[in-house]
């Protein structure tokens, strides 16, 4: 199983849509539903939503919209962290001995 900074940063990755899979769900978020992103985007955030709550999303347009709002949710929950963690591993680089 991976990590919530793996799985932040696989949201991160660039796909072949205009956006970032981030960057779909905050659009989403912030324009109440307008769905902006691929269809393979979307079959992401379902995984990811499985991944994370153990519960399989269904194919029916209501249950993905739904693992899009729970991973906003989850977004908003853990994001701050994320970024905190981030940040500190950037700052503490392990020094690479001789």
């Amino acid at each position: 199983m991976r990590s919530y900074l793996e799985i932040y940063e696989s949201l991160k990755e660039t796909t072949n849509g205009r956006f970032t899979t981030l960057e779909v769900i905050k659009i989403f978020k912030s324009e109440d539903g307008n769905w902006v992103g691929s269809p393979d985007q979307l079959r992401q955030i379902a995984s990811v939503s499985h991944e994370l709550t153990g519960i399989r999303v269904g194919a029916c347009s209501g249950c993905q919209i739904s693992a899009v709002n729970n991973l906003c949710r989850w977004l908003d929950n853990h994001e701050q962290n994320i970024l905190n963690q981030i940040t500190l591993q950037k700052a503490v680089k392990p020094k690479v001995k001789a």
